[in-house]
């Protein structure tokens, strides 16, 4: 007799550990500079959040790997830059995985400060989303998922012991504490949230959403 427990339908992150970028922190700074307003979405707090920077609707080109795909962003100088800097993270993460064109949708930069977070949330429309680290002070928030089976599954998950549910991954929700260089992609159906940032210094990342175009017409139906 054999027991073997198995985990059938996991939902898979991306995780790329890079080092930190210097030129991509003036550059989010530089941005917040130039519209210290920001936009209200899920941040509170004092949170700042940039303008979505749509590329979606611009033409076309293909990437050095010929898996990735994005538009030109035309609008400024700095925008092409964080472009290509993500193409970069995408082509040595996601991109190695994907039968398919990624193409990035959009992107935003996020400056929590003291007291700032963002309430739980995901991202309609997209195949993926994801977010890159560029500074993180210590106790500066992590960033939560939420099990996409949390209700379903609520007392299936409750019954587990605790070294199982490590084991197995079998958590109601993780806490991811991030560091700078640190790129997460995972569903764009997952919930997430940010914890409140307890440091005295800001945490400054980009957020972004994902698209993915099939090669051939049936491909997604196979």
């Amino acid at each position: 007799m054999t027991y073997t427990p198995a985990c059938w339908f996991p939902c898979l992150v991306h995780i790329l550990e890079t080092e930190p970028n210097e030129e991509i922190k003036n550059l989010c700074l530089q941005t917040r500079g130039d519209n210290p307003a920001g936009e209200q979405r899920s941040n509170h707090g004092g949170g700042w959040q940039s303008q979505s920077h749509e590329v979606w609707n611009a033409p076309w080109e293909t990437t050095e790997t010929g898996t990735l795909r994005s538009p030109h962003i035309t609008n400024y100088g700095s925008e092409t830059i964080v472009k290509n800097f993500l193409h970069s993270l995408f082509a040595q993460s996601l991109g190695q995985v994907v039968h398919g064109h990624l193409e990035l949708f959009n992107y935003w930069i996020n400056i929590n400060g003291k007291g700032a977070f963002n309430v739980r949330h995901d991202h309609p429309q997209s195949h993926f989303s994801g977010v890159y680290y560029v500074q993180c002070p210590e106790n500066s928030g992590e960033i939560i998922f939420e099990n996409p089976y949390g209700f379903k599954a609520f007392d299936e998950l409750s019954c587990y012991k605790d070294e199982f549910v490590q084991r197995m991954t079998q958590h109601k929700a993780i806490a991811v504490k991030p560091t700078e260089g640190l790129l997460l992609i995972f569903p764009a159906h997952l919930q997430h949230q940010v914890a409140v940032n307890e440091s005295d210094e800001e945490r400054i990342s980009i957020g972004f959403n994902i698209l993915v175009h099939a090669i051939s017409e049936d491909q997604f139906y196979k």
